[in-house]
Order: structure tokens, then C-alpha cells, then sequence
């Protein structure tokens, strides 16, 4: 259980140091106005509606390991992307993605914890379980404005090395055995 806590923290706090300054990169490297950044929200939100559609899909199709495991590796790989780019037409489709992976990571260890915890228990561990993933995005949010003013792609890029690492953690310690005799889904 503390180990998928501290996975979505982790998660939480990459996605908020990039978020951070996401307008910056938007307006500085991609050369967007109000209108073109409002464009690259929507389209990402598309991402982000299109992952908690696919999640169930996506866990019965690979397993809910397999599922954790490719979908932290695209949240690394799409936030890498996009500290690359240049332009929106490279931009848009990598927020698109990070949005659609972020969701089936986040649904994935939502549900393994739901899974693992006694019905009895399950308000105090979600709870609990949500000062660390959630008090770690203010946190995020200014590590990505302080590397944010050394350069614009490096909270992306910092972003992305966490999604790495978050990425071998839970393909070592979550395998779909383990879940299998830890919860029977």
C-alpha cells in the first residue's frame, strides 16, 4: 500500500511541476496566444476524458500490472515529447497522451488500493493515502517554477525522469501475480 502511495505522489508531483509552467512553454517555445493555449487545454482534457474511458479496456486487455506499467512508461515518453517540441502540432498530441496515461496510472492504483484495503478500512487508507499524492502537487508546482526559470523544458524534462523511475519501481514490485493473490481481480 505505501508503495503505491508513493507512486501516484511521485506521479503527482511530476505532473505538477510540468503543469506549472505548461502557459510559459505554450507562450515562450510553441509561440501561442490566448486562443492557441485555451486549443492545447481542450485537446489535452480530450486526452484525459479518452484514458478514463479506456481504463477498464485497458486493464482487461494487458492486466491492471501491465496496464500500471505502460502507462507510467507513456507518461514519461509523452513528457518528454513535449519538452522536445517546437511547435503545437507536436505539443497538442504529447499533452494529449500524457493526459490519456496520467488517468489510466492514476484509475490504476485507485483501484489496486480500493482492492487490497477491507471494506472497514477503506475511508481511513484513501484518506490517508491522499496527503501524500495530493499535498506533493504545491510542492511540484514550485520545483517546476524554480526549474522552470533555469529553462522552460526543465520541469518537463525532470518530469519525465520521474515518470521513469516511477516506471521500474512499479515494474519490479507490482506484477500481475502478486496483484492476483494479493486481491483475486
Amino acid at each position: 500500500m505505501l508503495l503505491l502511495n508513493l507512486v501516484m505522489a511521485a506521479c503527482n508531483l511530476a505532473f505538477a511541476a510540468g503543469d506549472a509552467v505548461l502557459v510559459l512553454l505554450a507562450g515562450e517555445r510553441l509561440g501561442l496566444g490566448a486562443v492557441g493555449y485555451g486549443l492545447l487545454l481542450a485537446i489535452s482534457g480530450v486526452g484525459t476524458a479518452l484514458g478514463g474511458v479506456c481504463t477498464a479496456r485497458l486493464s482487461g486487455c494487458l492486466g491492471r500490472a501491465r496496464a500500471l506499467h505502460a502507462s507510467s512508461a507513456v507518461c514519461a515518453t509523452g513528457t518528454l515529447v513535449l519538452a522536445a517540441s517546437t511547435t503545437p502540432v507536436v505539443a497538442a498530441p504529447a499533452l494529449a497522451t500524457v493526459g490519456f496515461a496520467f488517468t489510466v496510472t492514476n484509475a490504476q492504483i485507485s483501484t489496486l488500493r480500493q482492492a487490497l484495503t477491507p471494506t472497514g478500512l477503506l475511508g481511513r487508507v484513501v484518506s490517508k493515502g491522499r496527503l501524500p499524492t495530493w499535498g506533493l502537487v504545491p510542492l511540484g508546482a514550485v520545483l517546476g517554477g524554480l526549474l522552470g526559470r533555469l529553462d522552460i523544458r526543465a520541469p518537463f524534462i525532470g518530469g519525465a525522469a520521474v515518470f521513469c523511475l516511477v516506471t521500474l519501481v512499479a515494474t519490479m514490485a507490482v506484477t500481475q501475480r502478486r496483484l492476483d493473490e494479493a486481491t483475486g481481480l
